[in-house]
């Protein structure tokens, strides 16, 4: 059983004029293996991705979600969640984990995924930092050796 949607994350953001709204839509795909896909349980994986994910919207494409009761109804630590987000110009992330609860493994996997989509991004932007402050520092020190030559 699978339920896709348009999660609807809405926010703010800070600048110089202000605050103001912002809406980004996040493709969201969730799969169910082993069991029927519960309104509460759809709705639950969907709080967990929003409050994890809402701050990075912008650069998420989609995100997989797969739930699955590998055992059955024999039980145990059986119930598995599988997140993968597909982050603009990055390779996909993974967040995989397998518990007795299913809710509490969407948490957990849900959480790791925030962590590791916040790593990915930062990485992005020290590297797009790095980049812009090695030429803005080599344009300095041309100009200040055009200066000393004149």
């Amino acid at each position: 059983m699978f339920y896709r949607l348009d999660l609807r994350l809405v926010g703010t953001q800070a600048s110089a004029c202000g605050t103001s709204r912002m809406e980004h839509l996040m493709n969201l795909d969730i799969r169910s293996r082993g069991f029927d896909l519960t309104s509460s349980l759809r709705l639950h994986t969907e709080r967990q991705l929003a409050f994890a994910l809402s701050r990075f919207a912008p650069r998420i494409g989609v995100v997989l979600v797969r739930l699955e009761d590998t055992n059955g109804p024999k039980g145990g630590a059986d119930k598995r969640c599988r997140i993968e987000a597909r982050l603009e110009g990055h390779a996909p992330l993974v967040a995989e984990v397998t518990g007795a609860d299913l809710y509490g493994a969407i948490d957990v996997a849900a959480e790791r995924m925030g962590r590791a989509v916040s790593r990915s991004v930062s990485r992005t932007l020290d590297r797009s930092v790095e980049r812009n402050f090695g030429r803005d520092l080599n344009l300095a020190l041309d100009q200040t050796i055009d200066q000393s030559q004149a």
